[in-house]
């Protein structure tokens, strides 16, 4: 979850100067800063007032100031709705697209409009390499052991179940994880209390921070000379301190006051707690590795590949959601990531089902190939992929999964096409209201990356959510018939799935 950084700038350097020639011009990034001022209102002095409610600015344009206003008029509701949008982008980190009025030779724009980014222009290719600095912080709470740093290393970078190799099996070493040092173990300056409870665990990244640049030289990472340390294209930093299971536990956090180290901003960093029995490495990994390693490979995709793109659910059951199938949403048993995000970061390319035919598909995570349903006329923001997700291989990061078979993911791009709230299971009839603002708050891609699993009943543990021709849920004598979010009929049907195996086959019927 995003922790809101509430940036603060001179009201001075802004003005809305609404009486000038004006060019319709466009803008795209995420929000950097946003205030809503009392109503009708105007700041600043006399000759550079401010004459809006709301003002932002976008991370991609610093220099330019955007504002409307929230006052009574033919505009009012539609940019009371610009708002809500800017106010849901800001806290999930989310791309928008915004349309406004520029002033000439002026740095300042009145919105028009404003709506969220497509998931094609927020998610961008992965880099080739991240580079990650580990900090190991010990805030000596009792009862808490510090992992000897040999293992530490070993966890991270070793050639088999490892975080990096876990990174490269799922890439297809499309993108590698460089661990550019190990410092530590720090122990804190503060009793133990000063770590924990509302407010207090910055401090503990603050200091781990402040003691690590005594050892390490954070300015050669900031390539692009802009005062800011990426963690996607130039420095992550992870945060280790440890844990009291033997489990893990994991967050990303936004920096809420500037932190500096080496004259360089560090904005936001993973932090992790882990335990010696939770990252030793034992031959076919327990629970506890499983979980531990699940966790930091999820905290860091996060950090170092894209932050807003959890997936799981907490609130109420969805039988459509990814759950044990995808790292972003149930990580504990370290799964591949869905295919949705793997052809995002540029991992695989899908091959496309263009005529009626018998398709193979291979085990993903050694084939790394997926099959895409897609109708042009639909549009490309809207379709289907399919995977083999095959849980016999004891060396495969899937060998966790409950299930193996065909995994059938509807994917909607579009915001506008995600179907409403539902309450899929009557224990939930009465957190109607509940589910319906969950769903409301809850990013596009826990409601718009979905799994089509064989049974839609509302029980999490009855382990089938794959397609397997050998089971009685699969083997149907009508085909499936895939639909469009709206309900119409796609025009691809599936039929003749073989039974669960590492290489599967499967007959596609399509709209052509």
């Amino acid at each position: 979850m995003r922790i809101p950084k509430f940036l603060f700038f001179s009201i001075l350097t802004l003005g809305l100067l609404l009486t000038e020639v004006h060019a319709l011009e466009g803008a795209s990034g995420k929000v950097e800063f946003l205030r809503v001022n009392d109503m009708g209102v105007a700041y600043g002095p006399p000759a550079d007032r401010i004459h809006a409610e709301v003002i932002f600015k976008l991370v991609e344009r610093p220099n330019l100031f955007l504002g409307f206003q929230l006052r009574e008029g033919n505009d009012l509701i539609a940019n009371q709705a610009s708002l809500e949008i800017l106010q849901e982008a800001f806290r999930g980190d989310m791309r928008v697209n915004v349309t406004y009025d520029q002033s000439s030779n002026s740095n300042k724009g009145t919105v028009k409009a404003v709506t969220i980014a497509p998931y094609n222009q927020r998610v961008l290719t992965s880099p080739r390499r991240a580079s990650l600095l580990v900090i190991l912080f010990n805030p000596n709470h009792e009862g808490r052991s510090v992992v000897p740093i040999d293992d530490i290393r070993n966890f991270l970078t070793s050639n088999n179940a490892s975080i990096r190799d876990y990174f490269r099996k799922n890439s297809n070493a499309a993108f590698d994880l460089d661990v550019v040092g190990i410092l530590g173990w720090y122990d804190g300056d503060l009793p133990p209390s000063e770590y924990t409870g509302t407010g207090k665990p910055v401090n503990l990244r603050r200091e781990a921070l402040n003691k690590a640049a005594q050892d390490f030289d954070f300015a050669p990472f900031d390539q692009d000379n802009d005062g800011i340390l990426d963690p996607r294209t130039e420095l992550a930093v992870m945060v280790v301190e440890p844990g009291t299971t033997d489990g893990g536990r994991g967050w990303i956090r936004y920096l809420e006051r500037e932190q500096r180290v080496d004259g360089k901003r560090v904005t936001r960093v993973a932090h992790v707690q882990v335990t010696a029995n939770g990252i030793q490495l034992q031959q076919g990994m327990n629970n506890s590795m499983r979980e531990v390693l699940g966790t930091v490979a999820h905290e860091l995709v996060h950090l170092t590949l894209f932050n807003d793109n959890d997936m799981y659910f907490s609130d109420f059951y969805v039988p459509f959601a990814a759950e044990d199938y995808s790292l972003m949403d149930n990580h504990w048993n370290h799964p591949h990531l869905d295919p949705f995000w793997k052809v995002k970061f540029g991992w695989i390319e899908p091959n496309r089902a263009t005529s009626d035919a018998i398709y193979q598909l291979t085990d993903v995570t050694r084939s790394h190939r997926v099959l895409k349903l897609a109708d042009p006329e639909r549009g490309m923001h809207e379709y289907f992929l399919l995977e083999n997700r095959f849980n016999g291989n004891p060396a495969s990061y899937d060998r966790a999964l409950p299930d193996s078979g065909i995994a059938i993911w509807h994917i909607i791009e579009d915001p506008s096409k995600i179907p409403p709230a539902q309450v899929f299971n009557q224990n939930d009839e009465d957190k109607a209201e509940t589910i319906r603002e969950s769903w409301r708050r809850a990013n596009e891609f826990r409601r718009g990356i979905r799994l089509i699993r064989p049974v839609l009943d509302d029980r999490r543990d009855d382990f089938r959510d794959l397609w397997d021709g050998a089971e009685p849920h699969t083997r149907r004598a009508e085909p499936l018939e895939l639909s469009w979010a709206d309900g119409t009929p796609s025009g691809f049907r599936i039929r003749d799935i073989s039974p669960a195996a590492e290489r599967m086959s499967l007959r596609i019927d399509t709209p052509w």
